[in-house]
């Protein structure tokens, strides 16, 4: 397997979670596999795989997932690993963990030119917000057609980078649908059916909408467009965790000014019901001032004398 593969078209390596990680040597396939197509590595430590790639210049698509840290390469050489890529389709990289180098620069090399990657339609990657800042500094994408971005968990998100990364798609400045999915693990907002989604890797469903209200009014272009909402998924039974009267509800809803048609699952309309709750009379106007519809899940089996139904019907009369 330290040999010259010249036919080679497709590579498929997968680890297990089960047994340690699979380590391939620097010397697999001689360092070059210039006819390779796909490339699919996941939970695997192969740390020539940079100059490996670097040899591919047919490949359609690229998947690194589970990356390792000891595999960790800064935006600047991903990007220089891409620019030998014109053909490339569908891009996917995946980190382990947020753990970066301490020596990463705090400017990118301003040396680098940007790379064009004309086929490039998917983008997905599993990264920090200081990596995707870089990053998207020095790709162009005119056809891309598809984004999902995973984040890990940070303090704060600020990535105007981002937003104008995506306000340079064309596909991406009109937008009207969204979709807020809690996962348990994760919260996850997805735009116009999902052809571009950012997902929060968190557990606390406090920090998980604070982030996301920052990450969305970072990076999203106009999010004031967006005309419908949907928030019905994934939520805890009232009272497993602290999240009631959580004035996060309302912070994330602020974004979306336009907003006209809301729909919310039963168990997302309790904690939204409390948040409002926590608001002032002369203040409920000011939350969604665009609204018109207002859809609630399950809404006949809510108690109708209890407290969801109380702040719904004080939300809906405002």
């Amino acid at each position: 397997m330290q040999k010259l593969f010249p036919a080679l078209t497709g590579l498929n390596i997968r680890g297990s979670n089960v047994m340690p990680m699979a380590v391939v040597p620097q010397v697999f396939l001689g360092g070059s596999a210039q006819h390779l197509r796909l490339c699919n590595l996941v939970d695997v430590e192969f740390p020539g795989i940079w100059k490996l790639l670097l040899t591919t210049n047919h490949l359609v698509t690229l998947h690194l997932w589970d990356i390792p840290h000891s595999m960790y390469i800064l935006p600047e050489g991903m990007a220089t690993c891409l620019s030998t890529m014109p053909s490339l389709e569908s891009l996917s990289i995946g980190f382990q963990s947020p753990e970066s180098p301490h020596n990463w620069p705090d400017q990118p090399n301003q040396r680098l030119t940007c790379v064009v990657l004309p086929s490039l339609t998917d983008f997905q990657v599993q990264i920090i917000s200081k990596y995707i800042k870089d990053f998207v500094s020095w790709i162009n994408v005119p056809l891309l057609d598809m984004v999902n971005i995973n984040f890990f968990d940070e303090p704060m998100f600020n990535i105007p980078q981002l937003h104008n990364f995506l306000a340079r798609i064309e596909k991406f400045k009109a937008h009207c649908w969204g979709a807020v999915t809690f996962w348990g693990y994760a919260i996850e907002f997805q735009l116009e059916l999902g052809f571009l989604s950012f997902a929060i890797l968190c557990d606390m469903i406090a920090q998980q909408l604070l982030s996301m209200a920052q990450l969305c009014g970072s990076s999203l272009p106009l999010p004031s467009a967006l005309k419908h909402l949907d928030i019905h998924k994934g939520l805890p039974v009232l009272g497993q965790q602290d999240t009631l009267g959580d004035p996060q509800w309302l912070d994330f809803l602020h974004l979306f000014t336009g907003l006209r048609d809301l729909h919310l699952g039963k168990r997302v309309a309790i904690h939204y019901a409390y948040a409002l709750q926590e608001l002032a009379w002369e203040r409920v106007t000011e939350v969604l001032p665009a609204l018109q519809n207002l859809f609630i899940e399950g809404l006949k089996s809510l108690e109708p004398a209890g407290p969801t139904q109380e702040a719904l019907g004080k939300f809906v009369t405002a």
